[in-house]
C-alpha cells in the first residue's frame, strides 16, 4: 500500500487546483457541524496520501454504506468513520 502512495504521489502535483476547493468544501461542512472534524481529518490524509480519485471513491463507497445501513434508522448523528475505512478498504480490492 506504500508503494502505491508513491506512485500516486507523482500524480499529486497536478491535482492541487482539485485539492485546494475540495478540503475547503470539506473544512465548509465542518463549521456548518453537517460532519465532523474527525472525518474532515481521515480524508485529508486519504486525499494527500492516495489522491482526488481514491478521496472521491471513499466518499461514494462510504455514501452507499451509510445509506444503505442506516436507512431506516432513527439516529439523526451516525458515526462515519466505519464507512470511511470501509470505503478506502473497498476501494483498494477493486483497484
Amino acid at each position: 500500500m506504500l508503494s502505491i502512495s508513491f506512485v500516486v504521489q507523482k500524480k499529486l502535483l497536478n491535482d492541487w487546483g482539485i485539492i485546494l476547493p475540495l478540503a475547503a468544501l470539506l473544512l465548509l461542512l465542518v463549521l456548518l457541524k453537517k460532519m465532523g472534524s474527525a472525518d474532515l481529518y481521515y480524508l485529508l490524509f486519504v486525499m494527500l496520501a492516495f489522491g482526488t480519485l481514491a478521496t472521491l471513491f471513499t466518499c461514494l463507497f462510504a455514501s452507499l454504506g451509510a445509506l444503505c445501513f442506516n436507512y431506516f434508522s432513527l439516529k439523526k448523528e451516525v458515526p462515519f468513520i466505519p464507512y470511511l475505512s470501509s470505503g478506502i478498504l473497498l476501494f483498494f480490492l477493486i483497484v
